[in-house]
């Protein structure tokens, strides 16, 4: 749900879905966290689809907690009954310092989150599912995070410059274009994006001007 919701006034009517902005100590990791809470009892299952972008995610719902990939093509979300889910969408590269491996490992993957951030997660689940509000929510998620102790990463810095570099200028629409602009080594760029945003520097131009509904 925190990647593009399609057709987003029809899902309106279906779900609330609330995007708060994180903590000024995680900005440098964390693009925002999302909040899908819905009420279909009585009513008939939703079935949502999601433009994929290029974004790890780390999401709490009543099934556990698991790390998202970059998934690489349009998924369906089916929503039933009552619940609610908290995510956090990490910023392109963001994800990078809580993991050990190159970022591209995660793609259409989903991994529980304790491989990753230990028995906190689970403890950190619990909270969030019986916290009552978005704001205890988001501060039990942003509690792991920073738990997690990560340091800024120069390199991520450079993917999230680059990714600006590409939404500013809708005409980079090619990987040797966005390697002269960013006077990037096209091989090296290509490495950058693949270990810390796990794409390559050329699907994240085409998905960056893409509308997300």
């Amino acid at each position: 749900m925190g990647a593009g919701v399609l057709h987003a006034a029809a899902a309106a009517t279906r779900f609330v879905l609330a995007r708060p902005e994180p903590p000024a100590d995680l900005v440098a990791f964390v693009e925002y966290f999302w909040v899908v809470r819905w009420d279909l009892r009585g009513e008939q299952p939703h079935e949502q689809a999601i433009l994929p972008h290029p974004n790890v995610h780390l999401a709490f719902e009543s099934t556990g907690a698991a790390v998202f990939g970059v998934d690489r093509t349009i998924f369906t979300r089916r929503l039933t009954g009552a619940g609610k889910v908290l995510g956090v969408r990490f910023r392109p590269g963001g994800f990078r310092p809580f993991y050990s491996a190159p970022i591209f490992t995660l793609n259409d993957r989903v991994v529980p989150a304790r491989r990753i951030f230990g028995p906190a997660a689970d403890r950190t689940w619990e909270v969030v599912m019986t916290a009552a509000s978005n704001e205890a929510m988001t501060a039990a998620a942003a509690d792991l995070l920073r738990g997690a102790s990560p340091r800024p990463d120069p390199a991520v810095e450079q993917v999230a410059g680059v990714v600006d570099r590409i939404i500013a200028d809708p005409g980079l629409r090619r990987v040797g274009q966005l390697a002269c602009a960013c006077g990037i080594p096209e091989r090296r760029l290509q490495r950058l994006f693949a270990d810390n945003a796990g794409c390559s520097a050329c699907s994240r131009t085409m998905s960056a001007s893409r509308p997300s509904g």
